[in-house]
């Protein structure tokens, strides 16, 4: 239960209620806590109701006493404050009175001035009306000069003051700006100016464009009059009012159109075959005046780009006459070429014209890049490569319009062309003395030298060609593609060599390996006849006139080859130090860089030069058409070489024929003659056949004397005796290319001694060969008389060859080894001897030697040795 002293000093405060409000609470509390039994509960409401009275008894005493004495306390400090507020009242009253006083003045002066509160107001409005007026005069001046200023604005052009004319407009403009802007912060209704309607903006465009045209007009005119200092007076004026890029196309139209008036009649009046040099000269004539035009017409800034875009419109004019001389050329060539088989070297002159342009174009080009360079113009090849940016700059369209009729050609036409060029010219003639050669062997040796000589200088004339003009991506192929005719005439020759084989009965065989001379020859016997004979003089004569052109053949191609692999070499030397090392800057310019991508179908240098990386790597491999010159070097080499060897050891064919049928190896010789004479056994003559043999040997070096002499005398007919031609010996051609002769010249060719000892050695070396191939072709068993037939001979034919040379053959060796020491144990002792020498590195056997002993051993097995 709470007594709070509020509620006593309320309005509506009544004590009945209070008093009711008091005891419900309390007995609200009473029954909260009842329980029990009856009397109880009554015990405790009494004890409880007389515990609250006496509880609210005090609490009312309390707070009686305590408003009594705050009513006390406010009672002291009003006696206290009295006498104060009493001051402030009074002090307020005399406030309110001079304030109605002073409102009362106020109230008389305000009616003193009400006459003069409406003058001012007056004059505010005729203020207002003086400014409105001053704005209709100035909005009717603005008129009357805008209405005369298309009369100022001609008057201006009239009199050439466009400058002048243009400031004019500007300043309309800029007051016409200045306006609006005055306009757009006003509050108020629009101006009188804006009322009058005038469409301003509009206007002043058209003002603008009347000037502007008329400067471009006069601009036109000054360039045509080519008046440079009026045409850069004319240009600043238009750049400084945005019309920069209509000032460059006025120039480039108006000077190409300048230069095609000159231009066009000579390109109408030129032939088909006519001269482009006059042409050229033209143009690099127009291109220089335009130089020197735009530089006097202070474009500088822009001076590559112009010069580059008229360059573009004159070789546009020239593209066409271009591409008809270069397709002309190839088709005159073809035409020639199908339609008369008698013309030679059409083709040839074909691409020389086709070259012969395009190097005309090339210093062209050159010329007008060389001219510009002091602009550093990097569409016309003046900037050198410094930078990564030059690189990445296209191809100039000019540069592209003048050299793409020249693309395919140079990577597929240009070695055509001398290809089929040579084909119909040297190279036909060639073949041509070769048919005629048929019937006579002395018109072959006397003009095929000098057919041959012409092929490879042509040959060397396109390869030289081909290096120079070809891009370097399709350089193998067109130095491969002339290359092949080297083997072209490498089978002229070798054709007429067959001829002759043919005609005088040499195997075919024999031209891979000499030393199948027991092979059946052909129905002719010449071949097998001494020399001493006329038939078989004509036929060393045809051959070794055969081995002149096969020297002179050996002699270009080895010079060809040399030259494709210093070609090659120089070839990797540029495309590094141009494209690659940077080492080259200070002799190729961007010109050369554009032209290498153009003609290798690259858009851009940095493409061309990704490219020559990828050519240097493949270039370590081995050269162009240096395979297809070696094989034919050695084709015509190893068959020419044959072919004079066999002629030489054919007559020993005879004898060697009749060795594996001789009845003498399986019979017993009687130890009595005829004549009833005792005759000892160990008396044995060498056979008919072995004699034969030995005297066709001693004759060998009056032959080869003799073949020498043959071989100068036809290098006299050939025309090919004199010093300055230098030959090699027709020995020492033989030794080089004749086939196994790592294996015949071993031990055989002395570098001190003459070639013909050493071709006497070979020769010699060449018939024991084919001694021991027959001897290897008996039947075995032999018998006894048989084993020292064979002997004997053996040794016969060794003491004639020693006689008068010291040939090196393993297979007669052991030939001779295993006769005198025939036995099995003597035979399996040769056998561990000549492993031992293997094993300690001493002369090794070859594969044909221990073919030649095991044959040997089949042949002896079972045989004793003589007594």
């Amino acid at each position: 239960m709470e007594v709070r002293l509020d509620a006593f000093s309320s309005t509506d405060f009544n004590v009945k209620e209070w008093l009711n409000q008091q005891f419900a609470s309390l007995d609200a509390a009473e029954a909260f806590g009842t329980g029990g039994t009856l009397q109880a509960q009554t015990q405790k409401q009494q004890n409880a109701s007389e515990s609250m009275t006496q509880r609210l008894t005090t609490q009312l005493h309390i707070l009686a006493t305590n408003a009594q004495q705050g009513s006390d306390r406010i009672k002291a400090r009003f006696r206290h404050q009295a006498a104060q507020i009493t001051r402030d009242i009074a002090a307020l009253a005399r406030l309110i009175g001079d304030t109605q006083k002073h409102m009362a003045g106020l109230t008389a002066e305000i009616e003193a001035q009400q006459p003069a509160a409406r003058a001012v107001e007056n004059l505010v409005h005729i203020g207002t009306a003086r400014h409105r007026l001053q704005r209709s005069v100035a909005a009717l001046d603005h008129l009357r000069s805008y209405t005369d200023l298309p009369q100022k604005i001609n008057t201006l052009i009239e009199d050439g003051d466009l400058a002048q004319a243009w400031r004019l407009v500007d300043s309309i403009e800029v007051d016409a700006d200045g306006r609006g802007e005055r306009r757009k912060g006003s509050a108020g209704p629009e101006s009188d100016a804006s009322a009058i309607g005038l469409s301003e903006a509009a206007d002043i465009e058209q003002y603008k464009e009347r000037v502007a045209k008329a400067a471009m007009d006069r601009l036109e005119k000054a360039v045509r009059e080519q008046n440079a200092e009026k045409a850069s007076e004319l240009g600043r004026l238009l750049a400084s009012h945005s019309h920069g890029s209509k000032v460059e196309q006025v120039l480039i139209k108006i000077r190409a159109d300048s230069g095609m008036e000159r231009l066009q009649p000579a390109l109408d009046s030129l032939a088909s075959d006519g001269d482009i040099g006059n042409i050229l000269e033209l143009v690099a004539d127009l291109v220089e005046q335009d130089r020197v035009f735009i530089d006097a017409a202070d474009e500088q800034a822009s001076a590559a780009v112009l010069t580059e875009q008229l360059l573009t419109v004159y070789v546009e004019a020239m593209h066409p006459t271009i591409v008809a001389k270069v397709d002309g050329f190839q088709k005159k060539a073809t035409n020639s070429s199908s339609d008369n088989e008698n013309e030679t070297g059409s083709d040839d002159m074909a691409s020389a014209a086709v070259l012969d342009l395009y190097q005309a174009l090339v210093r062209f080009y050159s010329d007008i890049a060389e001219t510009l360079r002091a602009q550093g113009g990097l569409s016309v090849g003046a900037s050198m490569l410094d930078s990564e940016t030059v690189l990445l700059q296209p191809v100039p369209r000019s540069l592209q319009l003048v050299f793409e009729p020249f693309v395919q050609f140079m990577r597929n036409g240009l070695a055509d062309c001398h290809v089929e060029a040579i084909r119909t010219g040297s190279l036909r003639r060639l073949a041509r003395v070769a048919d005629l050669g048929l019937s006579s062997d002395e018109i072959f040796t006397r003009e095929a030298p000098e057919c041959i000589l012409e092929v490879f200088l042509d040959v060397d004339r396109a390869i030289s060609r081909a290096f120079t003009f070809v891009p370097s991506s399709a350089l193998p192929a067109a130095v491969s593609g002339v290359a092949g005719l080297v083997s072209d005439v490498a089978g002229i020759i070798a054709g007429r060599l067959d001829a002759i084989a043919n005609r005088c009965g040499i195997p075919a065989l024999a031209f891979a390996d000499p030393t199948a001379l027991v092979l059946p020859l052909a129905s002719s016997s010449a071949i097998r006849q001494p020399l001493a004979s006329e038939d078989k003089l004509m036929t060393v004569s045809a051959i070794v006139g055969v081995s002149i052109a096969s020297r002179l053949f050996d002699q270009c191609a080895t010079a060809l080859l040399s030259s494709i692999a210093r070609r090659w070499e120089e070839l990797v030397g540029v495309l590094e130090r141009r494209y690659l090392s940077g080492e080259g800057a200070a002799e190729d310019n961007t010109t050369t860089m554009q032209l290498g991508a153009l003609m290798e179908a690259c858009t851009t240098p940095a493409e061309m030069v990704a490219m020559a990386s990828r050519l240097v790597k493949a270039t370590e491999k081995e050269p162009p058409g240096i395979g297809t010159i070696s094989d034919a070097l050695s084709m015509v080499g190893r068959r020419t070489a044959s072919a004079v060897v066999y002629a030489l050891a054919a007559p020993f064919s005879a004898p060697l024929v009749r060795i594996p049928q001789l009845r003498a190896w399986h019979s017993e010789r009687e130890s009595v003659s005829s004549m009833n004479i005792h005759v000892p056994l160990f008396s044995c003559s060498p056979s008919e056949e072995a004699v034969d043999i030995g005297e066709k040997m001693h004759i060998l070096l009056p032959e080869l004397e003799q073949v020498e002499a043959i071989d100068q005398q036809e290098l006299r007919v050939a025309h090919m005796g004199g010093e300055e031609d230098e030959l090699q010996s027709l020995f020492a051609h033989i030794i080089t290319w004749l086939p196994s002769a790592a294996e015949l010249q071993e031990g055989l060719v002395d570098a001190l001694a003459p070639p013909i000892q050493n071709m006497l050695s070979l020769v010699l070396a060449v018939v024991l060969r084919c001694i021991c191939r027959q001897i290897c072709s008996i039947e075995p068993p032999l018998s006894a008389s048989g084993h020292e037939q064979l002997l004997a001979d053996v040794d016969y034919i060794a003491s004639v060859v020693a006689s008068f040379a010291s040939p090196s053959c393993q297979e007669f060796d052991v030939v001779r080894q295993c006769l005198l020491r025939s036995s099995d144990s003597e035979q399996e002792t040769l056998v561990n001897e000549a492993e031992a020498e293997a094993e300690a590195g001493l002369d090794a056997e070859s594969e044909a030697a221990v073919q030649t002993r095991k044959k040997m051993k089949a042949l002896l097995a079972q045989q004793q040795p003589p007594s």
